[in-house]
């Protein structure tokens, strides 16, 4: 084996082991449309909302606040889907518009 045969196999021994390191992947959950198109032509419109409440504030630098710490959160997102053909090649347009609000936001009072 020459020396340049040897470093690229080091390189692709560390780059493996590299990756095999690296933290585990995860899981997201797929709705149905997202991997096998509907039918062309086909419109969709969805909507998501979400309201959460948090009572604290994690700061890396300054540590955690609890007292008289508030935040209410109102989150929504309208999404807008069209399927299509071009050149015998299926095709989405996804048009995602969020909106909401966050309120009584407090650090410390």
């Amino acid at each position: 084996m020459t020396a340049l045969r040897r470093f690229i196999a080091a390189i692709a021994a560390g780059l493996t082991a590299a990756t095999m390191a690296a933290r585990p992947g995860q899981a997201i959950d797929y709705q149905p449309g997202d991997w096998i198109p509907f039918p062309p032509g086909t419109n969709v419109a969805m909507g998501y909302y979400e309201f959460s409440t948090h009572s604290q504030y994690n700061s890396t630098i300054t540590g955690t606040a609890k007292s008289n710490t508030d935040l209410y959160s109102n989150i929504g997102l309208a999404r807008y889907i069209y399927y299509n053909e071009i050149f015998g090649h299926p095709f989405d347009l996804d048009v995602i518009q969020p909106f909401g609000s966050l309120t009584d936001g407090k650090i410390d009072g």
